[in-house]
């Protein structure tokens, strides 16, 4: 009853410094994707109102990614305050060994690495395959939000240039417009003194309808151009076209990976799976780093603790890398690096635990029960 209290108590520690490192990486994320987004809806390509829908999905989708980290990192804080404190030595002293530690750790450890594959293998590629798909409807659609008074704006790569002096969001109107449609070999010049955008419901298409001006039709170099005076006169924004083809590796399904036997694609799912196994090592990895004296504090492995990170991680990314390339067989992969980590863990806990000074105990009894014999 007793252990089962401090494991209790270990957990909720590892538990809530999780929580604050988790927030802080959020909170950076979402700063640098929040102010990336408002300079692409500055520059009109895409709507503001789909830039918190969109900030939703990145985070659901790249957050998976910061789990492992924040764990790591929040069990390091978490058992570096307890030996700053010295409340792992009152435990010890009460018959609360180093197992316990471990025991509680790795229960929360398990807990979290299910949580991470959940999260790598179906919500993460979800949550990608919705934002690519509302980042290209979004860029592709030529909606009053692109249009700024004295600024050029391009549609359909470049076939449609379009110029208002003064442009008046909220009531959708727009004075001294100047309209360049390019249509073949063909040039169209159009000046409108008012102009006004209009969606045909039926279709789903989208015109700019000018009013009072002038057309010019010609082709380009040639002195013959046809000059048309008009009352009304619409010019249909033609959207940008999105490839259906290519999709990136990050939204494909589990399903579709497994179907797949390229290595691209096992490249990508050794990836995801690696996730959350690094998740697990990572949180086992923090128990015998976070072993300080009370002087060190517990903030003194720390930067062991992120150069190890780092090495682990660029050695997956690495290893990811050469199965994408077919330098290395799919059955090798990156699994090597997360057998190598784990028996550098269990080196490191086998001498936390005091193992190797039980060991060189042994080594020193044997002469001796020899001699006595």
């Amino acid at each position: 009853m007793r252990k089962y209290i401090i494991e209790r108590y270990v957990a909720r520690e590892a538990l809530l410094n999780f929580l604050a490192v988790i927030s802080v990486l959020l909170l950076i994320y979402v700063s640098n994707r929040f102010i990336r987004f408002l300079a692409e809806a500055a520059a009109g390509d895409i709507d503001s109102q789909v830039i918190l829908e969109l900030l939703v999905l990145k985070l659901t989708a790249n957050s998976v990614l910061l789990l492992p980290l924040a764990l790591y990192v929040g069990v390091l804080l978490a058992l570096g305050r307890l030996y700053r404190d010295s409340e792992v030595v009152a435990m010890h002293a009460g018959g609360i060994g180093f197992t316990t530690l471990l025991r509680a750790i790795g229960a929360l450890a398990v807990v979290f690495a299910g949580l991470t594959a959940i999260l790598s293998l179906y919500v993460a590629p979800a949550a990608a395959e919705r934002a690519d798909s509302l980042t290209s409807e979004a860029r592709s659609d030529s909606e009053m939000t692109g249009l700024y008074p004295g600024r050029f704006k391009e549609f359909s790569d470049g076939d449609q240039i379009i110029y208002a002096e003064d442009v008046a969001v909220g009531q959708n109107r727009m004075e001294t417009v100047f309209v360049q449609v390019r249509r073949d070999n063909a040039l169209d010049l159009v000046f409108a003194r008012t102009a006004h955008q209009f969606l045909d419901s039926t279709t789903g298409d989208r015109f700019m309808v000018l009013e009072s001006g002038y057309r010019y039709e010609g082709h380009p170099g040639a002195p013959n151009f046809v000059i048309h005076e008009f009352k009304t006169h619409g010019v249909r924004i033609r959207k940008r076209e999105v490839s259906e083809e290519y999709r990136p590796l990050e939204v494909l399904s589990l399903t579709e990976l497994l179907a797949s036997d390229t290595y691209t694609h096992l490249a990508e799912l050794q990836w995801r799976l690696s996730v959350p196994i690094s998740a697990f090592v990572l949180a086992l990895l923090a128990v015998p780093l976070s072993r300080t004296s009370s002087r060190e504090g517990k903030y003194g492995k720390l930067f062991v603790a992120v150069l190890i990170y780092f090495i682990y991680t660029n050695l997956m990314s690495i290893s990811q890398k050469a199965v994408e390339r077919g330098e290395l067989t799919p059955l090798v992969g990156v699994w090597p690096v997360h057998v190598l980590m784990l028996l550098v863990v269990l080196c490191m806990v086998f001498v936390a635990s005091g193992g190797w000074s039980r060991l060189r105990a042994r080594m020193r009894r044997r002469p001796h029960m020899a001699r006595t014999y």
